[in-house]
């Protein structure tokens, strides 16, 4: 038979994405049934945004299916039973909403098709069917009917007499589809509150995806750790899943570590199937970027060395005595560096963690982290990974910084951290015995670096601009022009926060005197109005890496947010 299916959005997680190939090609491998019309098809509209006014936020369908018998709303699921089973309360809390989503479509599809069957509601599972069974055969939940994916006939209930043509069908489906199909090449742009979600891990990464957003008011940037357990079979993944949540969490003390804003737990109305957590995105450079900037000396990356050296010690003794905590994923990558020349270690999805039953620990390094990984984990896998093999990872990526730097300070950098990179873990040197000759390099008195330039400012930093002084919250944006922040200002007795700004930085002369005129012209005409943010300072002169002017801070969400979701 005839098949099209029409994407009106994002595949969310695996789960939708098997249910949708196992509809498309059982479908699509039927013979034509006696008294249908050769030209009948079938039209699922997948990841739907529908509403029945504009008033309301809408509501996110997996798939609708309209065929030659009627419509269904169909919701996936990657449930099992014993997840089911504890987990009563939201099993009916879905149906009831499903409920609720077929009873809209059903009343816009009445508008053009008055003699429209009841539109029903049905969630396919899809776990191995024989994993399944005994929650199917448990028959309704609320007045919905749960099946399998043997049972894919019965959810789009395809032995239904004929009711609607071909034409029928395509009108009932232009009725539903999207004016606008918002669609951005393989990531979600909302979740969990957050929007304007940018994926950093590859596209084909289905299990663990890493996203960019920000909040919608606050405009707070924060980076969303993503996992759908439907797209593994393995009986441990939500334990992998948890895994990186549970070594920050131990963490949290430590200023190397990113601070948790979301704690571990299921994606909203994806209970069961995706979890996620959020950490404050600290918009820190990493090492490999930082490691281009020619203004960086090296005695301050001697003294950054030294603080990252510092910073695996406090993790590896972070551990229980007999149960070491190994990082495992030390890259220039997953190491950044602070305005105040410190670490922060990131990408803990690897970590071994106290206490821990291993988690795909034979897993060989990929071909992106095997230049900075220690030959006998390139050899064997994850489960070889000790401290020992966390001191090689930190002196390849340190090392990086001084090469082919000539000068005395950079030699002897290169010669210390040399001693940690040994073929034979029991050769490399400890982390104390690093720390010490690194610090005997620096000297007795070693001088705090200057801060860094703007292009390189992350949150926590104080800016200091027409005698007072600003703690930057988050970075709002950069573009060629300059870059925009989110700042409060603090009193510099108490530290009280004093009030929210914008903050802009314009990184070239020229066009920053242009846009310096720009704002003194325009400040006394802009007075205090709901839709337009007053200019409060602006600078005398540009200067590279000072605020060019200091505007008001509005709280609200853009409007361009909701577009595709109202």
């Amino acid at each position: 038979m005839k098949v099209r299916v029409i994407p009106c959005g994002d595949v969310v997680n695996n789960s939708e994405a098997m249910a949708i190939d196992r509809l498309k090609g059982q479908l699509g491998n039927l013979a034509t049934p006696p008294g249908w019309d050769s030209d009948d098809e079938w039209i699922l509209l997948t990841n739907l945004a529908f509403s029945v006014t504009h008033q309301f936020q809408s509501d996110d369908i997996d798939i609708v299916v309209i065929g030659p018998p009627g419509v269904r709303v169909v919701e996936v699921k990657h449930w099992f039973v014993g997840w089911c089973d504890a987990n009563r309360n939201l099993v009916e809390q879905e149906a009831d909403k499903l409920t609720n989503k077929a009873r809209k479509i059903g009343t816009t599809l009445r508008r053009v098709a008055a003699d429209l069957p009841r539109v029903d509601g049905t969630i396919l599972l899809t776990r191995q069917p024989s994993k399944v069974r005994k929650l199917v055969e448990r028959g309704q939940v609320r007045g919905v009917s749960l099946f399998s994916l043997n049972q894919w006939k019965e959810v789009i209930g395809f032995e239904g007499p004929r009711i609607f043509s071909s034409s029928q069908v395509r009108s009932l489906a232009k009725s539903l589809g999207p004016k606008i199909a918002v669609r951005l090449e393989g990531s979600l742009r909302r979740l969990a509150g957050y929007v304007n979600l940018e994926q950093q891990t590859p596209k084909d990464e289905r299990f663990h995806r890493i996203y960019r957003g920000s909040h919608p008011t606050r405009r707070d940037k924060v980076i969303l750790h993503l996992y759908d357990l439907s797209a593994t079979d393995e009986a441990k993944a939500e334990a992998r899943a948890r895994r990186e949540a549970e070594a920050l969490q131990r963490l949290q003390l430590y200023p190397w570590a990113p601070r948790i804003l979301d704690s571990f737990q299921d994606a909203p109305g994806y209970a069961g199937e995706m979890s996620f957590f959020t950490i404050v995105d600290p918009a820190a450079p990493t090492l490999k970027v930082r490691n281009g900037d020619k203004e960086w000396s090296p005695s301050a990356r001697v003294l950054f060395a030294r603080e990252a050296v510092r910073a695996l010690s406090e993790l590896h003794n972070a551990g229980d005595a007999d149960d070491a905590l190994v990082h495992r994923n030390l890259t220039p990558h997953t190491i950044l560096v602070r305005y105040d020349n410190t670490p922060i270690f990131t990408g803990f999805d690897r970590t071994r963690i106290p206490s821990d039953i291993s988690v795909a620990s034979s897993n060989l390094p990929d071909d992106n982290t095997e230049a900075w990984t220690a030959p006998e984990v390139v050899a064997q896998g994850l489960s070889a990974a000790d401290q020992r093999s966390d001191i090689y990872s930190l002196c390849i990526c340190l090392s990086g910084l001084f090469a082919g730097q000539t000068d005395a300070v950079s030699t002897a950098a290169i010669e210390i951290l040399a001693a940690g990179q040994d073929s034979k873990p029991d050769e490399r040197c400890k982390l104390a015995e690093l720390e010490r000759s690194l610090s005997k390099l620096l000297g007795d008195s070693v001088a705090p670096p200057p801060a860094p330039p703007a292009r390189f400012w992350t949150e926590d930093q104080i800016v200091r601009f027409h005698g007072r002084d600003y703690r930057i919250v988050s970075r709002l944006g950069s573009g060629g022009i300059g870059t925009t922040f989110k700042v409060v200002e603090l009193d510099r007795t108490s530290q009280e926060e004093l009030g929210t700004y914008v903050a802009k930085i314009v990184h070239d002369g020229d066009t920053g005197r242009r846009v310096l005129k720009s704002y003194s012209l325009a400040r006394s005409h802009l007075g205090r109005q709901d839709g337009l943010s007053p200019i409060f300072e602006v600078a005398r002169e540009w200067q590279e890496n000072e605020f060019v002017s200091l505007l008001g801070w509005i709280d609200g969400t853009p409007l361009s947010e909701f577009t595709g979701v109202f």
